[in-house]
């Protein structure tokens, strides 16, 4: 069985409303062994069965052909001058 995660920094933490109190002690959330914990939790699931065998053909693809007739190009103005 898998365990929930508890992501509260999403609620109380630096990406939610900064209510929580172990904020003062370790400035991040990711400073934070509650962080820490859903971290591992997030490590340990188990991959599908199918995940090695669909990056293998993912990688072992012949790599895909790049049109080199195309260039792009960023022009700026700087003061006086126009670079490119």
């Amino acid at each position: 069985m898998r365990k929930a995660i508890v992501d509260c920094w999403n609620t109380i933490g630096v990406r939610g409303d900064l209510s929580c109190p172990k904020l003062a002690q370790y400035t991040r959330c990711r400073n934070c062994p509650t962080y820490v914990a859903a971290a591992v939790v997030a490590r340990d699931v188990a991959l599908p069965d199918d995940y090695v065998d669909e990056w293998t053909r993912h990688v072992a693809a012949p790599a895909v052909e790049i049109d080199h007739t195309r260039v792009s190009v960023m022009m700026f103005r700087l003061g006086t001058d126009v670079l490119g």
